[in-house]
């Protein structure tokens, strides 16, 4: 099971760019290494997510930095797709795997026998297992004596049926002597691989990710940034699990014949390109002594007529000296992609004639509530810990849970 896209709202720019753009002021970071673990589950018996990471981080001296993380998902339940009732789950073996292992039998795009009528379709989960492991690292550099930072990046993750490899650059610019304001450009090219079982064989997807941003402290206590990204998609855009219901005219072919429509569960098509542009406006204050309030937006379209807003609110009020409180709250909504048809809706049928077809949820319309709080605590001058939960509602009745816990240790 592809894990790419897995939990929490869907990243625009890649994980490592943001990453490198993250590095700015971190001249007067510690050494630490870190250990975190996270549960993650959805309602109605869909994915449960166990995911551990390890990260690290070293200074050399005042110009060199070095960051590392390493992580590992695991994840069992299951994903909704539309079956069968008379022969569920054609392409699934006793294990719960998806291997659809006999295209000849399943030509183009469609699955199993016709039917007549609708009854013998529902739309329902398919078990899978599956686990992934991933790692990064990074590289910065600070000129001297401007302290201007150099980064570059590597990235790979790899499951049983999905490969991804990323390298990133990135480079931040102070425009002052007093570093109050600064330009940030990241770049990043990730080459990924999907096993697509109808077929028996891997293909390739390709992101491009680019990131300028603007960075100014306006007083001693806020701070306020934009950002500008742009992501070139190519490639096998296409959910190799993902299925829809078609409508095909069996008489087509017979002259003067009236429509004999039979109907068949087949695979989803998604364009095989998608750009996407957007922007993202942060601002970060101190309004108080023991209160921090972080503020988000991040505006997101692409050609496939997705347009989504992201609001986002967090703070951190210190309770004492070593204990903060983090409450935090975001609302996302996003329009549907132009191919899109939901399970439950009036008309989820696509003909013959429609190529591009989806019935994914997560690429129709809808707006989900996250609410989260965090516990962080500082046990000495050596030893952080915190603790996270959060609960997320979206609007095609989706819950979603999850709860972390890790400690920070500096050297």
């Amino acid at each position: 099971m592809q894990l790419k896209n897995n939990k929490k709202i869907p990243l625009v720019v890649s994980a490592a760019v943001t990453a490198i753009v993250s590095l700015s002021h971190a001249e007067n970071s510690t050494d630490t290494i870190e250990i975190n673990h996270e549960y993650y589950s959805e309602s109605d018996d869909r994915i449960d997510v166990k995911y551990t990471m390890i990260d690290f981080k070293k200074d050399f001296g005042t110009d060199w930095s070095f960051a590392a993380s390493f992580s590992v998902d695991e994840i069992t339940g299951g994903t909704p797709i539309w079956d069968s009732i008379s022969a569920p789950s054609p392409c699934t073996d006793e294990s719960g795997n998806y291997v659809c292992d006999d295209p000849e039998q399943r030509p183009g795009n469609l699955i199993g026998s016709p039917q007549a009528d609708l009854s013998d379709f529902t739309y329902r989960n398919i078990e899978m297992v599956d686990k992934r492991y991933a790692g990064n690292a990074s590289l910065t550099y600070r000129t001297t004596p401007e302290r201007n930072e150099w980064a570059i990046g590597f990235a790979y993750s790899e499951e049983d049926d999905f490969k991804s490899t990323e390298l990133s650059a990135g480079y931040l610019h102070y425009l002052d002597e007093m570093k109050n304001s600064s330009l940030s450009f990241g770049v990043s090219k990730q080459k990924n691989e999907s096993y697509f079982y109808f077929d028996e064989e891997w293909m390739d997807m390709d992101i491009t990710s680019i990131e300028v941003a603007y960075t100014q402290i306006f007083t001693p206590k806020t701070l306020g940034k934009i950002a500008f990204f742009r992501t070139w998609q190519e490639g096998a855009l296409t959910n190799p699990y993902q299925t829809v219901i078609r409508r095909v005219n069996i008489t087509e072919d017979e002259q003067g014949a009236a429509p004999i429509y039979r109907y068949y569960r087949a695979r989803e098509i998604r364009p095989d390109k998608k750009n996407i542009s957007g922007i993202a406006l942060s601002l970060i204050s101190e309004l108080h002594d023991d209160w921090k309030l972080h503020v988000g937006y991040r505006l997101y379209k692409d050609d496939w007529d997705i347009l989504s807003h992201t609001l986002d609110f967090k703070a951190y009020y210190s309770v004492t000296e070593n204990l903060t409180i983090v409450p935090n709250i975001r609302y996302y909504n996003q329009s549907r992609a132009n191919f899109y048809k939901g399970h439950k809706e009036n008309d989820f049928i696509f003909s013959e004639r429609e190529g591009y077809a989806t019935s994914d949820e997560r690429l129709g319309d809808f707006d989900s509530l996250t609410y989260a709080v965090g516990v962080e605590y500082t046990i000495s001058d050596k030893w952080d810990a915190n603790i996270h939960i959060a609960k997320q509602k979206t609007s095609y009745d989706l819950k979603s849970y999850w709860i972390s816990a890790g400690v920070k240790y500096a050297f």
